[in-house]
């Protein structure tokens, strides 16, 4: 199990800038709930690129927003495994291509391609190591940004899977 603090920031992004993306990984995560608390599956096949190319790993994970900051518990799950608990996710998926850019500083950036019922819909993520990191995006960021969502919790992947886009997207 890995267990780590995760500090992001979210931009809704208006197309793909031109990057010479790492790797593109299509993807399913699926959200869990009981009893108020929610897992998310995710299912990712790197498509192009990087190591892993044409493999498919599944992974089931556990946020908690307690002390500290945000943790993130991450375990292994096999293919079957993914396929049963898929089931339980009824109406609360998300699918994605995400191409990853590593800029030269080595900071790696995300972008989220969503597909199905979300199609049209762009983000970014950026992983951070303290929560009061500065940012600085690259001109070719800046040019596609719209607007930050970082902490609008209707633009979470989990509220985008269970109800869409929200009223007012811009």
């Amino acid at each position: 199990m890995d267990v780590h603090l995760e500090f992001e920031r979210k931009w809704l992004v208006r197309e793909l800038p031109a990057l010479p993306y790492d790797r593109v990984l299509r993807m399913r995560q699926g959200y869990i709930e009981q009893d108020g608390q929610w897992v998310r599956i995710r299912e990712a096949f790197v498509a192009q690129g990087g190591p892993g190319n044409g493999e498919t790993s599944y992974v089931l994970c556990r946020k908690v927003r307690k002390g500290i900051g945000p943790v993130e518990m991450e375990t292994e799950l096999s293919a079957d495994a993914f396929t049963l608990l898929w089931v339980l996710c009824d109406q609360n998926q998300v699918l994605k291509n995400r191409h990853e850019w590593r800029d030269p500083n080595g900071q790696l950036w995300e972008f989220d391609v969503y597909t199905g019922p979300l199609t049209g819909l762009f983000t970014l993520e950026l992983e951070l190591a303290a929560p009061d990191e500065p940012v600085e995006l690259p001109r070719a960021i800046a040019a596609v940004c719209v607007r930050e969502l970082t902490g609008d919790s209707r633009w979470s992947n989990r509220a985008l899977a269970r109800g869409g886009l929200p009223d007012n997207p811009t």
